[in-house]
């Protein structure tokens, strides 16, 4: 087969003159703890990105080499290549990128700028083209469904030949399958970031747990469960989408603002923003309180005592943050009684982030030492959030299953 010509520079290889490059340049100062958090944050989800697609080729079988296209013997259309058909060139201008945030030097991004030019104008069109030639049908149908490097297609509704149906969260196929298989791509890429990321946090919390990588893993989490939960819930309009979507942003706000802003200033932040995070959630769980613990008074007992130790503990050091902490601690209650409402999941999540919660509060206010604090602390709140993003889409499908008219849904 005459395939048409690619260029014979890897790469791997432009990557490494950009960055060549970008140290010609001077520093323009010491970086900042900022931008360090940022450039290594960039850094690690890049390397992902890239690492997932090249663990998922070799599995596959096929070439890793651009140039030698005639070798591409499959397809690979799944796993992170279902959100992008060029994640390790993603991953390249991401870590060139990360590298210029490093260095703390606008111009430094002038070379990361220039690769991706290369790769988007030169390189990727090539590729292309050639495959094409060999998957003629087959590629045409990917190009249609998955950005060249990312877009709202990623995470949305598409379609990838008549007999794979992607939309609403699952994968559509002639006959049934278990529940994982029907999950869509995007909900894989979420939930794969978001267990990277929460692995890389919760490690580095028994060495470093004030250190740069702890930081920049951090304020990934969010963004990373977000994307799960909206690639699960993309095709369905539902009241509980924007509102838990909103709730995500807040948790993340007070991830991230504490980072930045130290001391008592960045305590208020988080303080504020996770209040935001519970009104939030109130709000998105309201309309379940009848068949919620609010209704059951002896099921109320539990999550009253709890707080009323919770303020009794702390309320001594608490000092003039006795205020805010006391409007969160009920509002996260409130939540998390309401959020039985959706069943035992969403209860099992809330109860869950209300443990980790109590545990910052014990922490701050209280002379109790809780060995690798930080570790019980992430891990209570990550499990509470992803139970409670993945009780909401299941209750979404749900709805709308139950809304729309039978067979619909029968890929």
């Amino acid at each position: 087969m005459d395939l048409p010509h690619v260029p014979r520079l890897i790469p791997p290889v432009a990557a490494g003159l950009a960055v060549a490059a970008q140290r010609l340049l001077p520093r323009s100062s010491q970086p900042s703890r900022t931008m360090k958090i940022a450039a290594t944050g960039l850094a690690a989800c890049a390397a992902a990105v890239a690492g997932a697609a090249v663990a998922r080729f070799r599995q596959s079988g096929t070439t890793l080499d651009p140039a030698q296209p005639e070798e591409s013997s499959v397809l690979v259309t799944d796993g992170v290549n279902a959100f992008t058909r060029n994640p390790m060139y993603l991953g390249l201008t991401g870590v060139v990128t990360a590298h210029a945030l490093w260095r703390q030097n606008p111009w430094g991004l002038l070379p990361a700028a220039g690769l991706w030019v290369w790769l988007d104008r030169k390189q990727i069109p090539a590729e292309e083209r050639a495959l094409e030639k060999i998957h003629p049908q087959a590629y045409r149908e990917y190009q249609e469904s998955v950005p060249r490097w990312v877009g709202s297609r990623s995470f949305g509704c598409g379609e990838i030949s008549g007999k794979h149906r992607l939309c609403d969260g699952v994968r559509g196929r002639s006959g049934s399958g278990s529940a994982a298989s029907r999950l869509a791509p995007g909900v894989w890429v979420g939930v794969g970031a978001l267990g990277l990321c929460s692995a890389l946090h919760l490690g580095v919390q028994f060495f470093e747990p004030d250190g740069l990588l702890a930081d920049a893993t951090q304020i990934l989490l969010m963004p990373a469960l977000a994307a799960a939960f909206h690639a699960a819930t993309g095709g369905h309009q539902h009241r509980l989408v924007p509102l838990v979507s909103a709730a995500l942003v807040f948790s993340w706000l007070g991830d991230t603002i504490p980072r930045f802003v130290r001391a008592e200033p960045g305590f208020l932040a988080l303080v504020l923003s996770f209040l935001a995070a519970q009104g939030t959630y109130i709000a998105a769980f309201w309309p379940y309180r009848a068949t919620s613990l609010l209704c059951r008074p002896w099921g109320l007992a539990p999550y009253v005592l709890a707080l009323a130790g919770l303020v009794v503990r702390c309320a001594p050091q608490a000092g003039q943050f006795l205020l805010p902490v006391l409007l969160y601690g009920i509002s996260l209650s409130t939540m998390a009684v309401l959020a039985t409402g959706l069943g035992p999941l969403a209860g099992a999540g809330a109860a869950s982030f209300l443990a980790s919660d109590a545990m910052i509060a014990f922490r701050s206010f209280t002379d109790l030492q809780i060995p690798v604090s930080g570790f019980w602390i992430i891990s209570t709140y990550v499990l509470g959030q992803s139970l409670l993003a993945w009780a909401v889409a299941r209750k979404v499908q749900e709805d709308n299953q139950a809304a729309e008219p039978a067979g619909l849904h029968a890929g």
